[in-house]
């Protein structure tokens, strides 16, 4: 599904942004303040990246499961999501949506079972989702 694979590249390319920026091996993040408040070009294309598939994903959504997109959790969720990240990327602030880019990996785990099942991952999905 074409869906799940915008999904599952937008949550690689935030998952590889908060890996290369957020962590260091040893420990859960890196405490520098500068690496938080400082946009950089890969904060600014995590935001941009994500704003695409949110339009991508509505566009999608209409024609391939429309059954599924729903008022609140597809147009309204959708719409106010992208307000939220173009708001964030005109007032270059950016890195506020890298900080909390985490909460996606959900999205990327979802994204995974849906192209091959094999690689569905319920107790990874809820343990993201929940954590």
């Amino acid at each position: 599904c074409l869906a799940a694979v915008v999904s599952t590249v937008s949550g690689a390319a935030i998952a590889l942004d908060i890996i290369n920026n957020y962590w260091q091996p040893g420990s859960l993040v890196k405490w520098n303040p500068d690496v938080w408040v400082t946009e950089t070009p890969v904060t600014k294309f995590a935001c941009v990246n994500f704003l695409a598939f949110l339009v991508v994903d509505v566009v999608v959504g209409v024609f391939q499961y429309a059954k599924h997109f729903h008022l609140l959790e597809g147009w309204v969720h959708h719409a106010a999501y992208a307000a939220f990240l173009t708001h964030l990327y005109l007032s270059r602030i950016s890195t506020a949506f890298s900080l909390f880019a985490v909460e996606e990996l959900p999205t990327l785990i979802l994204g995974l079972g849906t192209i091959n099942p094999n690689w569905r991952s319920d107790k990874g999905f809820g343990a993201t989702f929940f954590a």
